[in-house]
């Protein structure tokens, strides 16, 4: 029978794998929880996002009905006008009116965009 030499790993060996395998766990360990910490941002981003976008297509349909109730108020007035001065007074304040209530939306739709965008960026 041939004795195979025992092989035995140095103990300051043994410590120096040790060390190095726990300094890997814990870069590790690091990495996994700024990978976590990133996805919930990004998810919180998309769903304020998400939740904004809801709020201005809400803006927008109330907007829309409005702007509805308003044209079909400006008829029934045409309707009723007795000559063309209250034709042409009437459709002058329909249009004023309809002017200046989109002027006020697009304003409100530009400080929303510009809000989320600031908004977006704060999260990167």
């Amino acid at each position: 029978m041939v004795d195979t030499p025992k092989f035995e790993i140095p103990d300051n060996m043994r410590e120096m794998a040790s060390s190095s395998l726990a300094e890997a766990r814990k870069a590790l360990m690091s990495m996994l929880d700024n990978a976590a910490e990133a996805t919930e941002k990004v998810e919180g981003s998309a769903m304020n996002l998400t939740e904004q976008a809801r709020g201005m297509g809400r803006e927008a349909m109330d907007f829309t009905q409005s702007s509805m109730a308003k044209t079909f108020d400006y008829a029934e007035k045409m309707l009723k006008a007795k000559d063309p001065s209250e034709i042409f007074a009437l459709q002058q304040e329909y249009l004023t009116a309809q002017m200046e209530a989109m002027q006020g939306e697009a304003k409100k739709f530009a400080d929303k965009m510009s809000s989320i965008a600031s908004e977006a960026a704060k999260t990167k």
